[in-house]
């Protein structure tokens, strides 16, 4: 049995309101979250910033989350540590380096021990990168600061010169290898000088520069001194604090071209002192 006309206008009706209705509600949901859409281009941009954030907290900052392994990530907790590592550090040699920056690395030293010697502190990290035949970028991987290399540069020297007496000592008899190392202490006492304004912050910094380094040429003396002794050739009764004392007096020599040559002139006067009374 077929319903009235009147009802099925009725239900016709009551249809069109109620899809009208829902569409106004879903035209509603779409304006409200229009204003709040994102495109897919700014979508990616912010995900990335929020990762990259993320990745510099954990890296640059450790410190601020503490746990224990006995407890679930949910309790990690804010650290009362917040101290925030440095971002350059001098690099560690610790570990075996390539040979390859083993190598850029005694070239930087050569060169800036040749550079700040000619010009003091008016030599620029950029000219020593040129000189070693190396980028600036190689540079800063070495030394992240121009105190930095300045300590490293001065400390090679010292190096070179202690292990120069053992060099000399399996080559030449004691006496005639200390000579030969205060000429090799000459030719240092000129780079020293030339690089004492580069010098000065970092001894500033670093108070214990000149005395661990002077440690080093007094076990180079001390070691020339007692092969000389062994061997007869070199006084016994001396102390290698005294020879050094004694050999400081290159340092009163006035700066001009011949001061090597003056200051060599001295040394011998030393190394005639030593042998006398030998054996």
């Amino acid at each position: 049995m077929s319903a009235p006309p009147e009802a099925v206008s009725s239900r016709s009706q009551a249809s069109v309101t109620s899809c009208s209705a829902s569409d106004a509600r879903r035209a509603a949901v779409r304006r409200r979250l229009g204003r709040h859409a994102v495109s897919p281009g700014r979508r990616e941009r912010m995900v990335g910033a929020v990762v990259r954030w993320a990745v510099a907290e954990m890296v640059l900052r450790p410190s601020l989350v503490s746990y224990t392994e006995s407890e679930e990530p949910s309790a990690w907790k804010p650290s009362k540590n917040r101290r925030v590592p440095p971002l350059m550090t001098a690099p560690s040699h610790d570990k075996p380096i390539r040979a390859d920056a083993r190598r850029n690395r005694e070239k930087l030293l050569a060169a800036a021990v040749q550079l700040f010697a000619e010009r003091g502190t008016d030599g620029s990290l950029e000219e020593v990168a040129k000189r070693a035949g190396v980028g600036i970028g190689t540079l800063y991987r070495h030394f992240p600061s121009r105190d930095a290399l300045v300590e490293a540069a001065y400390r090679n020297e010292v190096a070179q010169l202690r292990s120069a007496a053992d060099e000399l000592l399996a080559e030449l008899p004691p006496d005639r290898a200390l000579e030969a190392w205060m000429g090799r202490f000459v030719s240092y006492g000129a780079t020293k000088r030339g690089m004492h304004d580069a010098l000065q912050s970092v001894v500033a910094a670093r108070s214990d520069l000149f005395a661990d380094t002077r440690a080093l040429v007094t076990e180079a003396v001390s070691v020339l001194l007692a092969a000389g002794a062994a061997a007869g050739t070199l006084r016994a009764d001396v102390a290698a604090e005294d020879v050094l004392r004694a050999m400081g007096a290159i340092w009163l020599v006035a700066d001009g071209d011949d001061w090597e040559a003056e200051a060599l002139r001295v040394l011998r006067l030393v190394m005639d002192g030593l042998r006398y009374g030998a054996g």
